[in-house]
């Protein structure tokens, strides 16, 4: 299956010899960066960022927060909307983010 983005073969034993590689991984070196250990964790992430931290889908994160679905999740991480009007931005405050995924991989290992 070819990349629009990338026109190489995207496998496992081609990506390292994609003439690619180095703009797509310096694509990807903000994010990581972004999300160290040790940055300044007091500071709040769009929702965007969550999915990435978390390693979630939308439409998954989406069940994990509404009360209305099967899957709703009650400590999944509270948002707030970011100005005054109903339609800003949703944030989330990344120590909550971090908790939560500390806290689900400490139940996962106990049922395993």
């Amino acid at each position: 299956m070819k990349n629009s983005k990338n026109p190489c073969l995207l496998t496992a034993s081609s990506f390292q010899d994609c003439p690619h590689r180095a703009q797509q991984s310096n694509s990807l070196e903000p994010l990581q960066l972004m999300f160290a250990p040790d940055m300044d964790v007091n500071r709040g992430i769009a929702f965007k960022e969550l999915l990435f931290v978390a390693g979630l889908k939308k439409s998954r994160a989406h069940e994990l927060k509404s009360p209305k679905s099967s899957k709703f999740d009650p400590t999944f991480p509270k948002g707030f909307r970011h100005g005054n009007s109903s339609r800003g931005r949703l944030v989330f405050w990344y120590p909550d983010v971090i908790s939560w995924l500390q806290t689900r991989a400490a139940v996962s290992r106990k049922t395993n």
